[in-house]
């Protein structure tokens, strides 16, 4: 029987598909990788860092109140010294060309570095904090186990130049081992039982003299064979890419992964070690998932509903676990694909009014995941007992249509799995705007209880008198460290009660104007930014003409998540500021489009749900009982059907399209008003660099926000009118629905990702170039794209020639080939 799952398997080529999923996935994580310029690691090793804590010892000396003034001085010049030694150390090491061998210089540079800070803290007998201490103990004990196993540091400045292939690999866990995968083995499971029944091969094999738990198992003995193959081929692509893409080895196959317990401070796995049981984890939670599809799959006879059903639902549970924390629980099983940190444990790091509030979470190791080995046992048992299989039979229907478009139109709103899909747009964008609904109340929340940041900068300001007092310092020496910080509090406080003054006045004017300072003030929070070059002069350039034009116009004050603005050129703080991705605290009409949008992959959803919904053409007729043969006998031609099938699925995208804007509208304004139309949003008009910008060369410019609304929807419509023409095609040559979307997806998804590999200006004719709406609506697809300029009208204009160009193609193919 297993030979038999595996000969159908093979003959439907989804071995094939299994390949291309593995090989995009491993490059795609690689891309995100180097386009962030490293793997966030903070949450791997402590609460606090050896160096973050070494790097601002002198910052915080004015916590130790038992030094002498001399000894005080002392201290401060040693570490300050200590601090420009390792930096000019580093700096003559630091290049786009460093070998190896730089690399482990840089770690023992480092490890040097540390062991001359404990011995300043030794000497003095500073007191330091209990969680300061253990972040020194494990330093040092990794820093032994580097030394051992010959591996690089990748935590501090050196991460992003001793990334390795291996640590790459484990880096990129959550998405080759994540969701997507997990959605494909569930499709795959999902046909390999609903398609039988609808063929009959289904039931014939319970005529075989094979027990139904036999037919089950053996079903799901080759999704797991299916999966196991996907891990080896989806590490081997990744190990390769990244060697090929220059990343050096550096032993990461040995590299350190603490393993945080309670019970042990010193427990650790080699990196190998680590990606055995993410691969263990992995394919348990296949089981668990595919178990679930063969339950649903034996109840719902339509296998299309089957799959947005079960799609939607991992979507939604995605982006709410994602969001919430009360969701990453142990019965939600996709908070369980998160393996690295539920084996390893991790530091939570939650956002509040001291930015960083940290936590341990604690290893749950694979054992964690058998729970989930006894349940897919237990549903596949059930899924025995209800294993049913029927030849499909169809009934012929009449529609009563006036004309072909019509009867094209009628039978994709009346297909079995259209209300499934329509009900899925509306769960998955009403469940995004609900998030974001949340996340603005509860900021609301906090700066109604907390009067903002103004009781957290009074107790500040008290704890800096408070240090004053004791060290019986001088108030009126400005040169004195305390009496800095009084200043500094003094004004933030200020500056935090004339915000809620405004706030309560709707005085955007004013509000708008003290924000902007607050972020270009060199002594104060938002400088710090600047000094500290946390960003490029990319973000510091946009949000000072956001600012301007927020206050110039008197934009309503909102609140705000930071002070600045996040550029699409920006490169340095991508990875550590995730949250910036949207400032704005906004639910209205005007904003959610562009609030979600830049929260979640809003584009890539469009396109799937859209395309799941519209595109089918030819496969319709072919799947039940081949009504095309029926329809060429009819007095029409064959052009004439070809171009009704894309015109009909087209306007059945255009339906769906309108369902999710006039869903995300009608909740924004129900819930905040209409807003702002004319909220500032920045357009980006050519490529620009660091010498653009200093010479003064306007790479950008302002436009009001229902501008930018009435793009992100024209650009959708060419968009859905590609992807129809694209699936009629495709349609000619493929029986099932499912295929033809998932081979327009997958071709769209794998020509983006080859393009994303060079930059050339020829990339602009072509469309895969422009099926990102979001982007082609502010104009920031020239950003890393090889493309000088840009904007929507070039976008458009390709979109439709090479729609034109598709439906020829395919009136041309209908016209001399056999439909089959």
């Amino acid at each position: 029987m297993i030979k038999f799952e595996f000969t159908k398997v093979w003959k439907k080529k989804y071995i094939l598909l299994l390949i291309i999923l593995a090989f995009l996935l491993a490059g795609q994580s690689l891309s995100v990788i180097k386009s962030k310029g490293g793997i966030f690691h903070l949450n791997e090793k402590q609460m606090y860092d050896r160096e973050f804590y070494l790097n601002t010892l002198t910052q915080r000396l004015s916590d130790t109140i038992n030094l002498s003034d001399e000894d005080f001085k002392n201290l401060s010049t040693l570490a300050v010294e200590k601090d420009i030694n390792m930096m000019m150390l580093k700096s003559e090491l630091y290049s786009d060309s460093m070998d190896e061998s730089d690399i482990y210089k840089l770690r023992d540079i480092t490890i040097e570095y540390g062991k001359e800070m404990e011995n300043i803290i030794k000497d003095y007998k500073l007191s330091i904090p209990k969680d300061m201490q253990k972040a020194i103990e494990w330093n040092n004990f990794e820093d032994e186990l580097m030394k051992k196993y010959n591996t690089a540091l990748f935590t501090g400045p050196s991460s992003m130049h001793a990334l390795s292939p291996f640590r790459i690999l484990i880096g990129s866990s959550k998405t080759i081992f994540g969701v997507i995968p997990i959605i494909f083995f569930m499709i795959l499971t999902i046909m390999m039982v609903s398609k039988e029944k609808l063929d009959g091969s289904l039931l014939l094999s319970k005529t075989m003299p094979v027990s139904r738990e036999k037919v089950i198992f053996s079903k799901l003995f080759v999704i797991l064979f299916l999966a196991l193959l996907y891990s080896i081929l989806a590490i081997i692509f990744s190990l390769v890419l990244s060697s090929l893409s220059g990343y050096y080895w550096l032993n990461g196959h040995l590299d350190i992964y603490r393993v945080f317990k309670a019970s042990d401070a010193k427990r650790y796995y080699l990196a190998f070690e680590l990606l055995i049981r993410i691969v263990i984890g992995f394919l348990i939670m296949i089981l668990f998932f595919s178990s679930i599809a063969l339950l649903i799959s034996n109840r719902i006879k339509n296998y299309f509903t089957s799959i947005v059903i079960l799609s939607s639902l991992l979507l939604i549970i995605s982006v709410l676990t994602r969001t919430f924390e009360s969701f990453r629980l142990f019965i939600n099983p996709i908070y369980s694909l998160s393996f690295k940190d539920n084996i390893l444990g991790f530091v939570n790091f939650s956002r509040g009014e001291n930015f960083n509030q940290q936590s341990y979470v604690y290893s749950k190791d694979i054992i964690y995941y058998l729970n989930y080995f006894l349940l897919s046992i237990i549903i596949t048992l059930v899924s025995t007992l209800n294993l049913q299989g029927s030849k499909a039979t169809y009934k012929e229907k009449n529609y009563d249509s006036k004309s072909i478009f019509k009867f094209e139109y009628v039978k994709l709103i009346r297909n079995t799995a259209a209300s499934s899909i329509f009900i899925s747009i509306v769960c998955v964008f009403s469940v995004l705007f609900f998030i974001s609904f949340a996340e603005d109340l509860k900021l609301k929340d906090s700066y109604e209880n907390s009067n903002s940041s103004a009781d957290y900068f009074a107790s500040k300001l008290e704890n800096a008198k408070d240090n004053a007092r004791l060290n019986q310092v001088d108030l009126d020496d400005e040169t004195k460290t305390f009496v800095k910080d009084i200043r500094k509090y003094e004004k933030l406080y200020k500056d935090a009660l004339n915000a809620n003054k405004y706030i309560s006045e709707k005085n955007g004017k004013d509000y708008y104007k003290l924000k902007m300072t607050e972020f270009l003030d060199d002594e104060f929070a938002g400088g710090e930014v600047i000094k500290d070059k946390h960003v490029t002069p990319f973000s510091i350039n946009e949000s000072v003409a956001l600012y301007n034009y927020l206050s110039d116009n008197n934009i309503k004050p909102y609140l705000l998540s930071d002070n600045f603005f996040l550029s699409s050129f920006e490169t340095l703080v991508k990875d550590y500021y995730n949250y910036l991705e949207d400032n704005i605290n906004s639910h209205s009409a005007s904003y959610i489009p562009r609030r979600i949008e830049r929260t979640y992959p809003v584009d890539l959803i469009v396109i799937v749900l859209i395309s799941l919904l519209s595109l089918g053409a030819y496969s319709f007729d072919k799947e039940n009982g081949n009504q095309i043969e029926l329809l060429y006998t009819q007095p029409a031609t064959r052009k004439k059907y070809h171009i009704n099938k894309t015109l009909a699925s087209f306007l059945v995208g255009l339906l769906g399209l309108g369902i999710i804007f006039l869903l995300i509208f009608i909740l924004g304004f129900i819930t905040e008003g209409m807003g702002d139309i004319d909220f500032p949003v920045v357009e980006y008009l050519r490529d620009a660099n660091l010498e653009t910008i200093a010479i003064g060369e306007p790479y950008f410019k302002i436009i009001p926000i229902w501008k930018y609304n009435l793009r992100l929807i024209i650009s959708y419509i060419f968009q859905i009118a590609f992807l129809a023409s694209l699936g009629s095609l495709i349609s000619i040559f493929v029986k099932e629905k499912i295929k033809v979307v998932g081979l327009s997806l997958g071709i769209t998804g794998l020509i983006i990702y080859l393009q994303n590999l060079i930059k050339s200006p020829i990339k602009i004719i072509s469309p895969f170039t422009h099926m990102n709406a979001s982007k082609i609506a502010n104009g920031s697809m020239i950003v890393k794209s090889g493309l000088k300029t840009n904007n929507i009208f070039i976008s458009l204009i390709v979109l439709s020639a090479w729609t034109v160009l598709l439906l020829v193609v395919g009136i041309k193919i209908a016209e001399k080939r056999e439909v089959k």
